[in-house]
């Protein structure tokens, strides 16, 4: 999972564990990696080597749709 916000993605994913008991047994243990403007270049390559091999990779936003379409 690619988040802006490790801390509330984390958060989040216990909320959603807690109150959906049937996505606790395929959410076990993802790994989380912050990804923002600043760390996008270091991991870009991985990711769609990651893809390349039908990986399945998820991309959360705090903040919304600036993330994934800034109009400024």
């Amino acid at each position: 999972i690619l988040t802006e916000e490790v801390v509330r993605t984390k958060n989040f994913l216990d909320h959603l564990k807690e109150h959906y008991q049937d996505l606790a047994e395929v959410v076990k243990d993802p790994k989380i990696i912050q990804f923002n403007e600043f760390q996008e270049n270091t991991y870009l390559e991985k990711f769609i080597e990651l893809l390349s091999q039908d990986a399945n990779i998820s991309l959360t936003s705090s903040a919304g749709t600036p993330l994934f379409s800034d109009p400024g």
